[in-house]
């Protein structure tokens, strides 16, 4: 498998490093949009190191992996949504709770209690708890939300216990297996998009679907578009050719 990138140094890297670190993420059947996240952050520090000027950083373009496949993204319908809460013996609530903000998997776990005030959930950024844009948001609190939050234990500093980091998704990922939710379904990602796609088919706009989302394009959140009642509403009206 040839030498893994966190074992050299920049000044090391080759191009041939690199194409070896895509083909066996490949292999692995990793998600092009990691392949591509992870070298976009290689990049990044290649131009830093070129700019700061405290490395012989190597000369050569590292190129993003293409798309091989667009398509709208994935989500639950209401009823499936229902028969994965109904499904869920000990921890409902964590899957009503996402569903219903829109929080990424680390934001959920790393969620304090202190930060679920009267006006809404607090998601902040820091060194040690970054989130994904490097800002911050505030989901609005709501009847829905604050209902939900009566069936966690507040008495904590965090909002969920301190499981292995990796324990709500793997949870969550089984939980989807079981119950034989479609293959590709199965990430708590999915709640995330669920809560963005009720969002855009409620009628709200794409620019608060951006902030509550805490995407940092809103390009992102345009992948939604087709669901908003208005999308190309009457577009075709009085059209025709021949």
């Amino acid at each position: 498998e040839g030498i893994l990138l966190k074992d050299l140094y920049l000044d090391e890297l080759t191009s041939k490093d690199v194409s070896n670190f895509i083909n066996i993420s490949i292999e692995k059947k990793r998600a092009f949009s990691t392949i591509n996240r992870k070298i976009g952050v290689l990049s990044a520090f290649l131009n830093h190191a070129k700019d700061i000027g405290s490395y012989s950083v190597p000369d050569f373009k590292i190129k993003t992996l293409p798309k091989l496949k667009a398509g709208p993204p994935k989500f639950y319908d209401l009823d499936v949504l229902e028969k994965i809460i109904a499904a869920e013996k000990k921890y409902p609530h964590w899957w009503k709770l996402i569903a219903n903000t829109g929080l990424r998997a680390g934001e959920f776990r790393n969620l304090k209690v202190k930060d679920c005030k009267d006006d809404g959930i607090w998601i902040l950024s820091d060194p040690g708890n970054r989130t994904k844009s490097g800002d911050w948001r505030i989901i609005p609190m709501n009847d829905t939300i604050r209902e939900i939050l009566k069936d966690f234990d507040t008495t904590g500093e965090y909002l969920i216990p301190r499981f292995d980091k990796d324990m709500p998704k793997k949870r969550f990922r089984r939980l989807c297996e079981r119950i034989e939710i479609e293959d590709g379904y199965w990430g708590i990602h999915c709640l995330r998009r669920t809560f963005c796609s009720q969002l855009v088919m409620a009628g709200k706009s794409m620019r608060a679907a951006q902030i509550l989302m805490g995407h940092k394009s809103i390009k992102t959140t345009e992948r939604y578009a087709f669901l908003s009642p208005s999308y190309l509403e009457g577009v075709m009206d009085d059209f025709g050719i021949g």
